[in-house]
């Protein structure tokens, strides 16, 4: 939920060479996770073809994560999605759960996606945003308060290069750095000056200029150009990271103290963590199951460093548990354990980055909802672990629950 820099935003990309063929074959041969194209022998595997009947491969960037949804783009601009679809957030005519990626309707090329609540929302190449899935409180942006089981466009004619979807509001940036809100405005989290929904895009207050923001449950942050952070919504457990004097819900973008050289920032529930230019960790607000990182379960109002001594080039923060990619491209998740969100194959709560998710994976970037949690390779591939009631690691199966990455499209005699 929201977005996560690296520089790049949650996308899930497969690696296509012009004539339609996997780029790298040697890749996917010398990988033996990997099922072949055409290969019945083997056991158990469920083979995920893109439309030109070419396995799906991972290569870059990242993953995005709605509350029991997951979805990513091709690099010809496809959007992909699996999981939860009773509200339409999969994008594909219908309201039926997927075990494996489907394609979303329409033709569209997309740059970039985020997965929400029970909505997600894309940009194109040509800066317009589409949104789909449930829209109850206007997070579509269209105007309407009406759910759709396909892209519908978002009102206006704003050039967006980023968006991120929260549980029920949406926000996204201009070319010019200029953020816009809308859906859900509850507490203030559309930054707008106004606790009323919109049903269309409306400007956040102030005269930033952003380069990248983040919509998370309650509350929205940003990171301006000069790497200062604000933040604006729902006040409590310090969320906003503020200070202990910013106690009340906040309408309008509020400085967070202390740390002034973000590159990037993650919105959950109740938690806010981001990254600086030196790839240094801080979080701040509600830490009730240790999601701060910084050794206790104490909620903190202003920004305190992830303990550890790692160096981290992304981080995503959901309901109580966090995850980040070290520069040597190793996951850590710290939090509450539940469903073996974590990854380690353990079930065991940790309060600070400990054990590195398991596999031996050499991690791009990562993604986390409130029970589930994704990363992308090096190598391309996609893994998904924690909940999978409805289908959202897509590993082709609804076994109940991963505490170790699964490949996404491949299902496992373990997960039958």
């Amino acid at each position: 939920m929201g977005l996560q820099k690296l520089w790049a935003l949650p996308v899930m990309v497969l690696v296509l060479s012009a004539s339609g063929s996997v780029a790298d074959s040697s890749r996917v041969a010398a990988d033996p996770d990997t099922p072949a194209a055409g290969d019945p022998g083997v056991p158990g595997a469920v083979l995920v073809l893109d439309e030109a009947g070419v396995p799906l491969r991972i290569n870059a960037a990242s993953v995005t994560t709605g509350t029991n949804h997951t979805c990513g783009l091709t690099p010809a601009g496809r959007a992909y999605c699996w999981g939860a679809g009773e509200d339409g957030q999969l994008g594909n005519g219908s309201t039926s759960d997927r075990t494996t990626p489907m394609a979303v309707s329409g033709k569209e090329k997309y740059t970039m996606i985020s997965a929400g609540g029970a909505h997600t929302c894309a940009v194109t190449d040509k800066g317009a945003a589409y949104c789909w899935g449930k829209g109850d409180a206007g997070q579509l942006g269209n105007g309407s308060t009406e759910g759709s089981t396909k892209p519908v466009k978002v009102s206006g004619d704003h050039v967006f290069v980023e968006i991120s979807a929260g549980e029920n509001h949406t926000c996204a940036l201009t070319d010019a750095g200029a953020a816009y809100c809308w859906g859900s405005g509850q507490n203030g989290k559309l930054g707008n000056g106004s606790n009323r929904q919109a049903l269309e895009p409306t400007p956040v207050a102030g005269d930033h200029v952003f380069s990248t923001i983040s919509a998370g449950g309650y509350h929205t942050c940003a990171v301006a150009n000069d790497g200062v952070a604000f933040c604006w919504g729902t006040a409590s457990y310090g969320r906003l990271g503020a200070g202990e004097g910013v106690t009340t819900n906040q309408s309008t973008p509020v400085e967070v103290a202390l740390v002034k050289n973000f590159v990037s920032i993650s919105a959950g529930s109740s938690t806010t963590c981001g990254i600086t230019d030196g790839d240094i960790a801080y979080c701040w607000g509600r830490n009730n199951g240790g999601q701060l990182g910084d050794g206790t379960q104490e909620d903190r109002w202003l920004p305190v460093r992830v303990t550890g001594g790692y160096r981290f080039t992304q981080i995503a923060t959901a309901y109580r548990h966090t995850c980040a990619v070290t520069d040597n491209s190793k996951i850590y998740c710290w939090g509450l354990e539940s469903w073996g969100r974590m990854g380690t194959g353990t079930i065991r709560n940790m309060d600070k980055p400990e054990l590195e998710v398991t596999g031996n994976h050499q991690f791009e970037s990562v993604a986390v909802a409130t029970n589930h949690s994704c990363g992308v390779t090096l190598r391309g591939e996609l893994y998904c672990w924690g909940r999978n009631h409805k289908g959202q690691l897509g590993i082709g199966s609804t076994v109940t629950s991963r505490s170790t990455p699964g490949l996404v499209g491949r299902r496992s005699a373990a997960d039958d």
